[in-house]
């Protein structure tokens, strides 16, 4: 079985061995099929991939949309359901089959609730019920039972309409690896993908058996390294380099408006401070956008001696604050920044009354008003 862990500290950007990993994958296979959980990290990945000329030769795709691909490919024809289609035929499918006698009685009720449940059960494991034994459903309530003739009736109106579920496609595409792995799917490599449902496992567990798979994940992930080595028995290894790491995060605790204002502008004032450093002279340089000289290097006319080059702090540092309410905040907090020399700036949008040119206009329309009734 040709399949592999590897252990990485690289951020969102490819280190030069996961290049050099997948360089080595196409030699041996030609073609490879790169899966991250994001399209914002499939783009990255598709930019360090093309810099070190491997652009052409790597598919960088999502675990659903490579599923998708290899059913247009290779499935009965049929098209994969939507998260839309998923939740309008599983709220027809719960309407259809609790009678209207039974409604007030019924422990599943018509709600977006239960059409929610039915239709998160349906994604991620409606072959599974499908396949449920005899003995597997002579110990469930009532209610799972009718769960799973829900499933039924569902998997029915799926087959009626010319549609699959990604789930029963990944099923099904498994049964048909174990079998021989076409050329398109004998090498691939899944990076930083957080969740492997069974049917992703599956797959994968049929690719490795007469192609290459290589699953790379962050160093936080190692309990879920030592579940797919115990489950295939895949040799896991670290891999050198590090990349960018995660900050380390901190938490400040306050009581009181007064004080957490008070506090977050101290805060941020210390953050852009470390961000920007010291100047070589060690005077600390301004947070508010300007570089800093320090007043040592001034000649007599107040400009810049020769040594501004090595005391003058390189560009300035942007800050970024999220909070529930981001206007309330930078209102509180926009006067304490002020007079640390922050500059602040915020975004928002508000109905026109409520802002300034809105109030003026608002109370020249009353006086106008008011009068033309004097004069009426």
């Amino acid at each position: 079985m040709a399949g592999s862990i590897h252990i990485t500290n690289a951020g969102t950007e490819l280190l030069p061995a996961e290049v050099g990993l997948v360089r080595s994958m196409v030699r041996a296979h030609g073609r490879v099929v790169l899966l991250v959980p994001s399209f914002a990290e499939m783009e990255l990945c598709r930019r360090d991939l093309a810099n070190a000329g491997e652009g052409t030769s790597v598919d960088v795709l999502t675990p659903s949309a490579w599923i998708e691909g290899l059913w247009r490919l290779l499935g009965d024809g049929s098209r994969l359901v939507s998260s839309t289609d998923r939740l309008l035929l599983c709220s027809y499918v719960l309407g259809s089959t609790i009678g209207e006698e039974e409604r007030d009685l019924a422990s599943l009720t018509d709600s977006p609730g239960t059409v929610q449940m039915l239709a998160d059960v349906a994604r991620t494991c409606l072959p599974a019920a499908h396949l449920a034994s005899g003995r597997a459903r002579a110990g469930l309530s009532d209610s799972e039972r009718r769960v799973l003739g829900m499933l039924a009736c569902y998997e029915s109106a799926l087959r009626s309409r010319g549609l699959s579920e990604p789930v029963s496609a990944a099923f099904e595409l498994a049964g048909q690896f174990e079998v021989r792995v076409p050329s398109c799917a004998r090498a691939v490599v899944v990076r930083g993908v957080a969740d492997f449902p069974e049917y992703l496992l599956r797959l994968l567990g049929a690719i490795a058996r007469e192609g290459e798979v290589a699953v790379l994940l962050n160093g936080r992930q190692r309990s879920l390294a030592r579940g797919l080595e115990e489950r295939f028995a895949w040799r896991c290894a670290d891999v050198e380099g590090e990349g960018p790491r995660m900050p380390v995060m901190s938490f400040a605790e306050v009581s009181g408006p007064t004080a957490r204002a008070a506090s977050y502008a101290r805060i941020l004032d210390g953050m852009a401070k470390d961000s920007v450093g010291e100047g070589s002279c060690g005077c600390a340089p301004s947070a508010c956008g300007a570089p800093a000289t320090c007043p040592d290097t001034l000649d007599a006319s107040g400009s810049p001696s020769g040594r501004d080059a090595a005391a003058t702090v390189a560009a300035p540092v942007e800050l970024a604050v999220g909070a529930p309410d981001p206007l309330g905040l930078f209102r509180a907090l926009a006067p304490r920044l002020a007079a640390r020399g922050i500059a602040a700036s915020a975004e928002a949008f508000v109905p026109f009354a409520e802002t300034r040119a809105g109030e003026e206009f608002f109370t020249l329309i009353d006086f106008l008003d008011r009068l033309n009734e004097r004069e009426a």
